[in-house]
């Protein structure tokens, strides 16, 4: 990396530590609940962006002294992780300064702001910051641009929010922004709902170092699957090539872009726990549905009181819950469900799938839908024609990552036993050694 490559990469930084200061600094502001807790994490982003200008000035002046840097090639990683982190906040609290006027979709800013974070993440949050800023701080001790880099390669990559951000809002949008925490309510999410909240972080932190980066993101056809309804996606990937990681990144790309007043289901089948394949997707679907608003919620609610013949009967309760699913889209502008597709599971929920594509089109325009599984060729056709079909194809860089990742997690749960600890130690080394991505 040259020297000023390095310092237009800080000042990027800084900037967007600026605008997620000022959007901070707005809720504690507005927000008497957690006041000084948003107060401090608006001071340790201040800080971070103080920080990261005296580095910037710092590696001006070192670098005009200095040859071009040439075994250096990107960006240290805790930069990459700290600039996740703002980006995440900012995005999360961006959403919650506007909303929606219901004729025309246009978005005007909100004055009644309320800090959309619990209290446990408020304060794993201030954590992330602080080994951000001390991370940074460091290298302003460094002599040389590349003393600097060696220092900040060698920080802590803090990734608890980057990585289950989308989690917590998923799971407490609704209830927490309302202040509504009545064990009925969980009564009647609990009856529907077939996955918990600790199997989403389990299946993240699987995944937490494989750090995806694909041209899909960028790709004009997952901007019209973000931006409006009735764009739906098949996204298919041989056995073994990271499939639910490449969901995950997914995941985490769709929540950080979505627009106001739209809501991200994300589904792993196999977490999640059956009672009958389309029931348990049904539920789980219209079940986090409903969490993210008031309104939603009381249709599901309703249905639950009318006698649930979804627990008794297959074909009757799947059409209701189709029925009811349409009804829940209402509250919002757009509703984007990503299910990844365990191959154990994945052909009990085709025809279902198949059927909420179709039948969104006329019944739900604003409810869009990703498909992430293996190319089952008895569904070929019938997905082609219904949704745009993308082959995720994986470098081997990225083959390496995924390899890597699974060793590691393999050995830490006794699934996998080497003759010395030392092993892993070397293959996880000469894996990790990537420059290229999906």
């Amino acid at each position: 990396m040259e020297t000023e490559q390095l310092a237009v990469s800080l000042d990027g930084l800084r900037a967007i530590a600026d605008a997620t200061f000022r959007l901070t600094f707005s809720f504690a502001k507005s927000e008497s609940r957690l006041k000084s807790e948003i107060r401090s994490v608006a001071d340790e982003i201040q800080d971070i962006a103080g920080l990261l200008h005296r580095l910037s000035l710092l590696v001006s002046g070192l670098g005009e002294n200095e040859d071009q840097i040439s075994d250096v090639n990107t960006t240290p990683t805790p930069l990459i992780s700290c600039r996740r982190t703002l980006e995440r906040l900012e995005g999360s609290l961006r959403r919650r300064t506007h909303e929606s006027d219901g004729d025309g979709h246009e978005q005007k800013g909100r004055t009644d702001l309320k800090w959309p974070f619990t209290t446990a993440w408020t304060a794993d949050l201030l954590n992330e910051l602080g080994e951000h800023k001390q991370t940074i701080s460091r290298g302003l001790y460094a002599d040389s641009v590349e003393e600097l880099l060696q220092i900040l390669s060698k920080g802590k990559s803090a990734m608890v929010i980057s990585d289950e951000d989308w989690v917590s809002e998923a799971f407490t949008d609704f209830l927490q922004s309302t202040g509504h925490y009545s064990g009925s309510i969980y009564k009647v999410l609990n009856r529907f709902i077939r996955v918990r909240e600790e199997d989403y972080i389990k299946i993240q932190k699987r995944y937490k170092h494989f750090h995806i980066q694909t041209d899909l993101f960028q790709d004009q056809q997952f901007e019209a699957w973000l931006s409006k309804g009735g764009s739906h996606l098949w996204l298919t990937a041989p056995p073994g090539c990271g499939r639910t990681a490449f969901t995950g990144a997914l995941v985490r790309e769709t929540f950080q872009r979505r627009r106001p007043n739209t809501i991200v289901v994300p589904i792993y089948l196999e977490i999640l726990q059956s009672y009958g394949q389309n029931l348990s997707l049904l539920g789980t679907i219209v079940a986090q549905v409903a969490r993210q608003s008031q309104s939603a919620f009381e249709l599901l609610s309703q249905y639950r009181q009318s006698g649930e013949p979804t627990m008794l009967h297959d074909k009757v309760g799947r059409e209701e819950l189709i029925a009811l699913l349409w009804q829940m889209s209402k509250s919002f502008d757009h509703v984007l469900v990503i299910v990844d597709c365990d191959r154990h599971r994945a052909f009990g929920i085709m025809q279902i799938i198949t059927t909420l594509i179709k039948d969104s089109k006329e019944l739900a325009p604003n409810f869009s839908l990703a498909v992430v599984s293996q190319d089952y060729e008895i569904v070929r056709d019938s997905w082609n024609e219904l949704s745009t079909h993308v082959e995720i194809t994986p470098t081997v860089a990225c083959l390496q990552t995924f390899a890597a990742t699974e060793l590691e997690r393999r050995v830490r749960t006794g699934a996998l036993r080497l003759e010395r600890p030392a092993m892993k130690d070397d293959a996880i080394r000469k894996l990790s050694v990537v420059d290229d991505y999906v």
